[in-house]
């Protein structure tokens, strides 16, 4: 047999399986150890989570770069919300909330942010605010956040949830029409998508459709 730095390794994790078993690593308490898988590679083992104690399964080794088993601590250590495990849509709605009208990168900040649209502090800052006033005020999984007042924010008096077709006719860019939409289609040479949704105050996906001919058609 050919003896290369990874038989060797095979060969010591086999000898040494039984003679090296721990009880905790890192504050995660071993239930059960599983052992080896049957290429021998990885190590299995049943624990107890140092901060919910939850049981989960999970790979031996990889526990002493471990703070908790995903219930309740960011990496950096900061508290997740309380819905993170019973509402993870509720929260990335939040967060993509946030990125649109505070985030200069994201794609439709010129449609929110750059126009005045702000998520407020409260929200902002605490994710488990923004789920309890959702789940308070009517919050379905087939709905969306809308703004009844769509020159304004997101804050509680200002936001509700409505089916997506109620929301399609609460847009901004309802205020097109046909001849604004001809108009547009004139202008394309010498503006691009971004810079007609900006003068127009619409969605560049609007501005898409009405260019490719899909709404507002050309008679």
């Amino acid at each position: 047999m050919y003896f290369n730095a990874a038989n060797i390794m095979l060969i010591l994790r086999f000898y040494f399986k039984d003679k090296n078993m721990q009880t905790e690593i890192n504050g995660f308490k071993i239930v059960h150890d599983y052992g080896y898988t049957k290429n021998k590679l990885t190590r299995w083992a049943r624990v107890e989570c140092k901060i919910c104690k939850r049981e989960y399964d999970t790979v031996y080794y990889g526990l002493k770069h471990r703070n908790h088993c995903g219930c309740s601590y960011r990496k950096d250590g900061k508290k997740l919300s309380n819905y993170a495990k019973s509402h993870p849509r509720l929260r990335n709605c939040l967060k993509a909330m946030i990125t649109r009208c505070h985030s200069s990168k994201d794609s439709h900040y010129y449609c929110y942010g750059a126009v005045g649209i702000f998520v407020c502090d409260d929200w902002k800052e605490n994710t488990d605010r923004f789920c309890e006033w959702a789940l308070a005020n009517g919050y379905e999984d087939n709905l969306t956040i809308d703004r009844i007042d769509n020159s304004q924010g997101y804050f509680p008096e200002n936001c509700r949830w409505v089916t997506k077709a109620d929301q399609n006719r609460n847009k901004r860019n309802n205020v097109m029409s046909f001849e604004l939409a001809n108009k547009i289609r004139k202008e394309h040479g010498e503006l691009s998508y971004r810079q007609l949704a900006i003068k127009y105050n619409v969605c560049k996906s609007t501005i898409g459709s009405i260019i490719q001919n899909i709404s507002w058609k050309e008679s």
